[in-house]
């Protein structure tokens, strides 16, 4: 009788990030939270966008200057981050305010949004977004950080990832469909895992896939957001 696959997606910790995001992780058995490499200034890990006319607006979270080769898990928010959190606050109802589930996202993102405080972790604030998320569209699946695991003492970027694989019981790497470039299927392979992608159906709209899920929550019942999540496929 043949294993269950585990199955891991590693990612960073992005400022409340896009559909896909949140498709990899209702796809696997364990999600860790990649925070143990360099924070890359105007990212995704403090800042992300929403629709407003057809058009991006960024919301963005102040950091603390800090060097440029400070890991993610050491960032830490500006001493007027507080100020930051009110105008993303006030940036949401400008832009979706007059969006049909605009409360409901609201519900949702806010508990978030109030821990955006002088120096404060913005791991923790990420991380508060996510659960926030994921409590709402019922996803179940775990979740830790990389700083709790393998210390990153590999050569390369490939070699870390299956590090952490092999450390949690890992047999499939889960990744973006955008990541195939990245990685060597034969690599992990000779550890015994299996590289897959989360593909997502070609009929979703670029306003889902391509900005905040703060966008879609507003624009979109829960019941329909939790639909979207099982609309991928697992490709090798």
């Amino acid at each position: 009788m043949s294993k269950e696959p585990m199955r891991v997606a590693i990612m960073q910790p992005y400022f409340f990030p896009h559909l896909p995001y949140f498709q990899m992780a209702a796809a696997v058995d364990l999600f860790v939270v990649l925070d143990t490499v360099q924070y890359i200034r105007r990212g995704w890990v403090n800042r992300n966008q929403v629709l407003h006319d057809g058009r991006p607006r960024y919301l963005t979270v102040p950091v603390a200057l800090q060097p440029r080769t400070t890991l993610i898990k050491d960032i830490r928010l500006a001493q007027d981050a507080d100020r930051g959190g009110r105008r993303i606050v006030n940036q949401l109802h400008a832009t979706l305010g007059d969006a049909p589930a605009f409360e409901g996202m609201m519900d949702v993102a806010a508990p978030a949004l109030a821990e955006i405080k002088p120096a404060r972790g913005l791991v923790d604030v990420n991380l508060a977004g996510l659960a926030e998320v994921f409590g709402a569209l019922a996803i179940s699946t775990p979740v830790i950080r990389a700083s709790q695991l393998a210390p990153r003492d590999r050569e390369t970027a490939s070699a870390y990832l299956i590090a952490l694989c092999r450390e949690v019981g890992a047999t499939e790497y889960v990744n973006a469909a955008g990541g195939r470039a990245l990685y060597d299927a034969a690599e992990f392979d000779r550890h015994n895992i299996s590289l897959r992608f989360v593909e997502g159906a070609p009929r979703m709209a670029a306003e889902d896939t391509g900005h905040s899920i703060l966008n879609v929550l507003a624009r979109n019942e829960l019941s329909t957001v939790r639909t979207m999540l099982g609309d991928v496929a697992l490709l090798s």
